[in-house]
């Protein structure tokens, strides 16, 4: 699956009037199957969190871009001086 194939995919499944928990298994699936998955953080992070924040942490916390935290540190950093 391309990149734009996979942010509309991600983008057709938070916007299906779903269970959350069916809504976390096919994320799931869909996270496995796609390796640039954690790449669009950006994308189903703050979706996930403000509809369920209890349900939905485990796997936005698993499946974080290291380099979304990796600039956010950077971010972090240059405030700082």
């Amino acid at each position: 699956m391309t990149p734009r194939e996979l942010e509309t995919a991600v983008r057709e499944l938070l916007a299906q009037p779903l269970p959350d928990n069916e809504l976390r298994d096919r994320l799931e699936r869909l996270a496995n199957d796609e390796i640039s998955f954690s790449g669009l953080t950006w994308l189903w992070g703050p979706q996930l969190y403000r509809r369920n924040r209890l349900l939905f942490r485990p796997f936005i916390g698993s499946r974080f871009s290291l380099h979304d935290a990796a600039q956010m540190a950077h971010r972090a950093n240059s405030v700082e001086r």
